[in-house]
C-alpha cells in the first residue's frame, strides 16, 4: 500500500540520519517526546519514526500489543490515523526526570475509517472521541527507545459506540 512504501522509505532516510549523528543526540526524553505527538497529530510518519530507535520498543496495556522495533511502532501508529484521520494529541502536562518524561496527553479524533481489532475491524462511525492518556517514553542517543502508552480505551470503545456505557453503581459497604 502507499502507507507502507512510505514507512519503508522513511526509515532509510531516518537510518541514514541516525548513523551520521545530527542534534537529536542531545535532545532530551521531552523534547522527543513532544517531537513524536506532533508527528502522529500532524500524519508525518517519517518524522514520528524519526523519534524512534530502530530496535525501540512500545508496549500499550490497553491493548495488549507490544512492538519491537521502529516500523511496528510506525505501522500501529499509521493504523490509528486510519481510523481516526484527524486524531491528535494535546499534551495536557509533561515532565521529565533524567531520560524519562512522562506526558499527560487528551486524544481527540473522528471515527472515519475501520478500527483493527484482534475481533476483526470496527466500521467507521464518524463519532468524535475525546480519550484521556499517559505516555512514558525513555530515551538514548536521540531517540525514543521504550514507549509505554495507557489509555482509556473503554471510553474510546463507549464514544465509538462499540461498547455500551458501563452502569454506574453507588459504593456501598458489604
Amino acid at each position: 500500500s502507499g502507507d507502507a512504501g512510505r514507512g519503508n522509505g522513511g526509515t532509510a532516510r531516518i537510518r541514514g540520519r541516525c548513523e551520521r549523528g545530527d542534534e537529536r543526540e542531545q535532545q532530551s526524553a521531552e523534547g522527543l517526546l513532544r517531537a513524536n505527538n506532533e508527528a502522529f497529530s500532524n500524519g508525518d510518519v517519517d518524522a514520528f519514526g524519526a523519534t524512534i530507535a530502530e530496535d525501540g520498543i512500545y508496549d500499550g496495556p490497553g491493548t495488549h500489543r507490544k512492538f519491537e522495533g521502529r516500523q511496528d511502532s510506525v505501522d500501529a501508529a499509521a493504523g490509528w490515523k486510519s481510523a481516526f484521520s484527524d486524531a491528535e494529541g494535546t499534551i495536557e502536562s509533561i515532565t521529565s526526570s533524567g531520560n524519562t518524561a512522562v506526558a499527560e496527553i487528551t486524544w481527540r479524533g473522528t471515527h472515519d475509517g475501520d478500527m483493527e481489532t484482534p475481533d476483526g475491524p470496527i466500521a467507521p462511525t464518524g463519532n468524535q472521541i475525546t480519550v484521556r492518556a499517559c505516555m512514558i517514553a525513555t530515551a538514548q542517543d536521540g531517540e525514543i527507545i521504550e514507549t509505554h502508552h495507557y489509555f482509556d480505551l473503554l471510553t474510546l470503545l463507549t464514544q465509538i459506540g462499540a461498547v455500551k456505557a458501563p452502569t454506574e453503581t453507588p459504593a456501598t459497604a458489604s
